[in-house]
């Protein structure tokens, strides 16, 4: 998800993301351990987008 995208969401639809965005990189470790993912960066990608949401909601309490 692009920060592009993040910013034009409300912040329910950022908490949501979240959850699902932190229950996809828990399944992605997961998979990894266990040897069933040939794509290794998905961690590194998931993990940069919560990296992007929790910005995002920190600049909107911030602001407020």
């Amino acid at each position: 998800m692009k920060a592009q995208e993040i910013r034009t969401k409300k912040d329910a639809e950022l908490v949501r993301d979240l959850a699902e965005t932190r229950e996809q990189l828990r399944q992605a470790r997961f998979e990894l351990a266990a040897g069933r993912v040939k794509n290794i960066r998905i961690v590194q990608e998931l993990r940069r987008t919560i990296a992007r949401i929790l910005t995002a909601l920190a600049e909107r309490k911030q602001s407020a």
